[in-house]
């Protein structure tokens, strides 16, 4: 049975060490793994780490490679700033005891801009030597660094399943893996099922989140035609929901359940019965 975990940016926009009050009501909801993203890493991860022992949850993580972060920048003091951020993120998850790290670290965000073949090839290379570098320290903390998808009003690096596994592909390394996101999968991909087949073994971390960021099961992913593809695919690792409380984080303008409180409750209770 996959563990299934919710994301804090549920509630809050930002991760700090008050966050830690909501982990008790993660656990009663009836989550496994509590999931985070690292914004400016201005908490203790210690106390992040104990909190979630202490609730009997497991903590997954999420890389913010907001506007200058860029790992592929042509800009050598932008790459190595961005390195130097990435290397702290695994150090924390070493602290917390968080085995993953997920998200679109291989680009900055907002990057939307047409390139020739050349260009894009330089950038892709960028990207790859910067962070096949992490991966000793990747493996030294125990942390599996999963590339997500993001969709194209995000980047224009990796937007589908396959240009995620050609980046592990390239990159070598077996510490980077995928996070497959069937929100931004909604936008790029032809057909979700499909994709996530197309990802295959490299799967290590798996967002379930609805077509609109809200409720898994409320709007028009094909939620039956994905679980069973993970079930095709031998996945059995963490099923999250990533959504977001309303704020320009995400452009989210609006929210898509009466509380973030009832979207939870909704969220697991779907997932549980799908997933059986």
């Amino acid at each position: 049975m996959n563990k299934l975990g919710l994301n804090l940016w549920n509630w809050i926009e930002r991760y700090d060490d008050s966050a830690v009050a909501l982990f008790p009501k993660v656990k009663k909801l009836g989550y496994d793994i509590v999931e985070f993203g690292l914004d400016d890493l201005d908490f203790d991860p210690a106390l992040a780490g104990g909190a979630a022992r202490d609730n009997g949850l497991e903590i997954t993580l999420c890389a913010v490679t907001r506007k200058g972060r860029d790992i592929s920048n042509e800009d050598p003091d932008l790459r190595e700033a961005t390195k130097k951020y990435l290397t702290r993120c695994i150090e924390f998850a070493g602290v917390m005891g968080a085995k993953s790290i997920g998200g679109g670290m291989y680009s900055g965000g907002g990057r939307a801009r047409i390139l020739d073949a050349n260009q894009r090839k330089a950038e892709w290379d960028l990207a790859v030597i910067g962070l096949r570098s992490l991966a000793p320290v990747a493996r030294d903390n125990g942390v599996t660094m999963c590339i997500e998808p993001l969709n194209r009003y995000k980047t224009d690096m990796v937007n589908q399943a396959w240009q995620a596994r050609k980046m592990a592909e390239d990159i070598g390394e077996n510490c980077f893996k995928i996070l497959f996101d069937t929100y931004q999968a909604s936008i790029e991909e032809k057909s979700i099922p499909a994709a996530i087949r197309q990802a295959g073994e490299y799967i290590r971390h798996f967002h379930a989140s609805e077509n609109d960021r809200g409720c898994p099961g409320t709007g028009h992913v094909d939620w039956k035609g994905s679980f069973a593809a993970l079930r095709e695919i031998g996945y059995a690792g963490p099923v999250v929901v990533e959504s977001f409380c309303v704020s320009p984080r995400d452009n989210v303008w609006r929210a898509t359940e009466a509380s973030p409180d009832t979207l939870a409750e909704k969220a697991v209770a779907f997932l549980r019965e799908s997933l059986h």
